[in-house]
């Protein structure tokens, strides 16, 4: 794939501002950056299979965010792949984390623990925020099975139509990038219908 985004501007302001100038590329470069990896989020929720069903259906009497992914790690560890990563929307993540019992007081979750880092983990998976998961939804799975390769951030500089005239130029920045799985390795992923598969640990 390639991720491209263009912006203009007029070449009295690289040559009067030159700091801002070059503070306003970084930002272009963050900003294509951070359109790469979320390209490959997304297409790694497209490959993802769905949950079906498991092992902890029926057994749980207030199933909520956290045991939903337990679940799915579950499915995936009996096709005999190791999740080890689970990524969220924001608000699934805090909804999971923090809530009580009926007297109000915070309940201890032991599947949901915070690293030495500072990094949240649901039964030992590593959680990752993303807004690209749309809010309701887990993507799960075994990170080691997609292979990803790179170029390093292109960026380019150029005119088109009139903009010589007008004292204007565009920049176009650019990482092209591959992301690799072998089909029959798509099953280490899942995405998780959160909603769905709480409702399926539900006890009767």
């Amino acid at each position: 794939n390639e991720w491209t985004i263009n912006f203009n501007l007029r070449g009295e302001f690289e040559m009067d501002n030159n700091l801002l100038f070059t503070e306003i590329v970084r930002m272009f470069e963050d900003k294509v950056i951070r359109a790469w990896q979320n390209g490959l989020v997304s297409t790694m929720l497209t490959n993802a299979t769905a949950y079906t069903t498991s092992v902890l259906d029926d057994t749980f009497v207030i199933p909520d965010n956290g045991l939903a992914v337990i679940a799915g790690q579950s499915v995936i560890e009996g096709m005999f792949f190791t999740p080890d990563t689970v990524v969220m929307n924001p608000s699934d993540i805090f909804s999971a984390m923090f809530t009580q019992d009926i007297d109000g007081k915070p309940t201890i979750k032991p599947y949901m623990t915070i690293d030495m880092q500072g990094n949240v983990r649901i039964n030992g998976l590593r959680v990752f925020s993303s807004y690209v998961i749309p809010a309701g939804t887990a993507l799960i799975g075994e990170a080691g099975v997609y292979k990803e390769w790179h170029t390093s951030f292109i960026l380019r500089f150029g005119t088109y139509n009139d903009q010589f005239i007008k004292n204007e130029k565009s920049a176009i920045g650019e990482v092209f990038s591959l992301l690799r799985i072998a089909n029959n390795e798509k099953p280490a992923w899942m995405a998780l219908n959160l909603a769905t598969v709480k409702a399926a640990l539900l006890k009767p």
